[in-house]
């Protein structure tokens, strides 16, 4: 995958995060060489003979050898990428899962598949943080119980991040579990883009249920005011049950600040932002309101990459507690 082993990922996942192409089966290799084999015959059985190895190995790697061997062959077919998403999908939905949303972490699709059978530039396909239009056109509705979203989907989520990264979502996460039940509240209102402050969520909160023998349902809230991401968000996140009611909400989160038993995590790129263009007012004035009016603790997260919201870092940093100030140019506050 041309990355360093990420050992924080190997603690969300069973398989391995390292690429070894030369395990799979020489089936699997020689099946390339037959004249006109059709792309989704080859792919079945790539995927069978994968499924079929004992010592599994992460989908990624199996996404590094299906696109080698797609960017080297001739096949009958003429290959379109959606329609390889779609054969996978169809076979091992984890694993598309998995490549959908790692297409920048898988050799020889950036640098090889990419330029000889598309015309679209990789940002078209792939946003580090928040789903494409790509993404969500190809995502299915699958109404996956929460379980199935922790147990499947690590990888998917994973992938991508950095140790620090994880770490730091997990800390963020925990933390915000922990000021709930302190506060006495069952009710989270959020940001979230693929679904990795969900997945930590959900894990945590489980957890906490179950050792705590709760039986008040807890809720999680799901606001996103880009049309896109709320379709994919209603697509991809598992379904409520007994313990957790998971909403999707299309809207401005600002507009939904008014519940006084939710605690509110509010997660930005940046606060300068315009949001309300009536009064002019930015992300930063928004939060300083609902400081003054919600007396509940809630947690704000924002990046000051390129120096960017650096006033507004100071600013929280003598109001506010900071809870997490090590990951560099991402800064977590308790406001």
């Amino acid at each position: 995958m041309g990355r360093k082993e990420n050992k924080t990922l190997d603690k969300y996942t069973k398989s391995k995060s390292k690429i070894d192409i030369s395990s799979h089966s020489d089936k699997t290799i020689q099946l390339k060489k037959k004249r006109g084999i059709p792309v989704p015959i080859f792919i079945k059985k790539s995927i069978e003979n994968f499924s079929e190895k004992e010592e599994k190995q992460s989908y990624l790697t199996f996404g590094t050898y299906l696109f080698r061997i797609l960017s080297n062959s001739q096949f009958i077919d003429e290959i379109k990428l959606e329609k390889i998403l779609e054969f996978i999908r169809e076979n091992n939905y984890p694993m598309f899962v998995s490549i959908l949303l790692n297409l920048d972490k898988i050799d020889f699709f950036n640098d090889t598949f990419l330029k000889l059978h598309t015309n679209k530039k990789l940002q078209y396909y792939i946003n580090s943080v928040r789903p494409t239009q790509f993404q969500t056109d190809l995502i299915l509705k699958k109404d996956l119980s929460q379980q199935e979203f922790i147990s499947d989907y690590k990888e998917a989520l994973f992938s991508s991040r950095s140790d620090i990264e994880i770490k730091d979502l997990e800390e963020r996460c925990k933390k915000l579990v922990d000021m709930c039940f302190s506060q006495n509240k069952f009710h989270i209102v959020f940001l979230d883009g693929h679904g990795r402050t969900l997945y930590f969520l959900l894990d945590f909160i489980r957890k906490r249920y179950k050792e705590e023998k709760i039986e008040k349902q807890f809720t999680l809230e799901i606001v996103e005011i880009d049309e896109t991401i709320h379709e994919f968000h209603h697509k991809f996140f598992p379904k409520s049950d007994d313990i957790i009611k998971i909403k999707c909400i299309h809207d401005d989160i600002f507009q939904r600040v008014e519940n006084k038993d939710a605690i509110y995590y509010f997660n930005f790129c940046g606060l300068k932002e315009v949001v309300d263009t009536v009064l002019n007012l930015t992300a930063f004035h928004k939060i300083k309101y609902f400081m003054e009016k919600n007396k509940n603790k809630n947690m704000l997260s924002f990046s000051i990459l390129h120096h960017k919201n650096i006033e507004e870092y100071k600013y929280f940093k003598s109001h506010t507690e900071c809870f997490s100030d090590d990951r560099g140019d991402f800064k977590t506050f308790i406001i």
